[in-house]
């Protein structure tokens, strides 16, 4: 193998570290909700893309998605009798459960994290670590909103309102999701319509919400972080040492933005402390953002190529 592509390699599981990390931690939670009869064939994906010819390979996600769809359609189609007596489609059928549809995300966030690592452009890596991580989030929340003292109470009773309308099997480890998945959905209600955390009525039972991955900690949060850190490091090396010919310019650029940056988020964590705020860190952190994107559109320039010489030739 190149030693060029070796590097790229591992460059990019450096910056799949944060996805790869939270995939093994939720895994333990949920291994028991996940389908293996599916999981299996849609995991192995990325080994029959490198197996089959390469003129057929940019489509070999293109012809999976295809075919789940349709097994899919199928299903929905026996499940209302439009193909009874009909031998070979009525035998097709796939279970519409929350463990089918967590068994189809676990493995787009397994592939994507295989491609992430084994991608050609930085910038493949990267949206392959942002999409998959954001996915895992949520899972990872699930594992620690048992802990939340209103859980026996609101996870019973949002069970109890989903068999009542089909949506099962529900193991614990889903049913801990779709309670994180609400309690963030009235959090976020709470900050947009109150401007902060004010008590909700949720199935009954009045609490103050707040964000699970924000409220509630575990061993997790280290690992989080410390890959995270570790996963920014790398994207600095994948992108501005990485072979074009004005890394030098790029390295001093990035020092000059490492430096601001870090002052401008030690100036935001300070007011995001302060007391008189504690209601709009979530609003503060979404200016803070939008800021930082105007800034950097605005202040970014268009780079042009080095001067080869051949202009005084002429």
């Amino acid at each position: 193998m190149n030693v060029e592509w070796d590097q790229w390699y591992f460059l990019n599981i450096g910056i799949m570290l944060p996805s790869i990390a939270a995939f093994f931690y939720v895994l333990p939670y949920g291994y028991t909700s996940i389908d293996y009869y599916i999981f299996v064939p849609l995991a192995l994906l990325p080994v029959v893309k490198r197996l089959v010819p390469k003129y057929t390979s940019p489509y070999v996600y293109n012809v999976a998605g295809i075919i789940v769809l349709l097994i899919i359609l199928a299903t929905l189609l026996n499940i209302y009798g439009f193909f009874t007596g009909i031998p070979l489609l009525s035998g097709i059928y796939i279970p519409l459960n929350s463990v089918t549809f967590f068994t189809f995300e676990m493995d787009i966030v397994l592939v994507s994290i295989v491609e992430g690592s084994l991608a050609r452009r930085p910038n493949q890596a990267v949206g392959a670590m942002v999409g998959t991580f954001a996915l895992l989030l949520e899972y990872v929340a699930a594992t620690l909103v048992t802990s939340y003292q209103y859980y026996p109470n609101v996870s019973s009773a949002l069970s109890a309102q989903m068999t009542a309308i089909g949506f099962s099997p529900m193991t614990p480890f889903l049913l801990s999701f779709y309670v994180a998945d609400m309690l963030e959905a009235f959090a976020i209600y709470g900050l947009f319509i109150h401007g902060g955390l004010s008590p909700v009525s949720v199935l009954g039972t009045s609490i103050s919400i707040p964000f699970p991955l924000n409220s509630i900690s575990g061993p997790v949060d280290l690992l989080l972080l410390g890959t995270l850190m570790a996963s920014v490091i790398f994207m600095v090396v994948r992108y501005y040492v990485g072979g074009e010919s004005d890394y030098e310019v790029r390295l001093q650029e990035l020092f000059l933005s490492l430096t601001i940056g870090s002052i401008a988020a030690i100036a935001v964590i300070v007011i995001m402390n302060l007391s008189g705020y504690a209601g709009f860190q979530f609003t503060l952190l979404m200016f803070f953002v939008l800021a930082l994107i105007m800034a950097t559109l605005i202040t970014s320039r268009r780079r042009h190529p080095k001067p080869t010489g051949r202009e005084n030739n002429t």
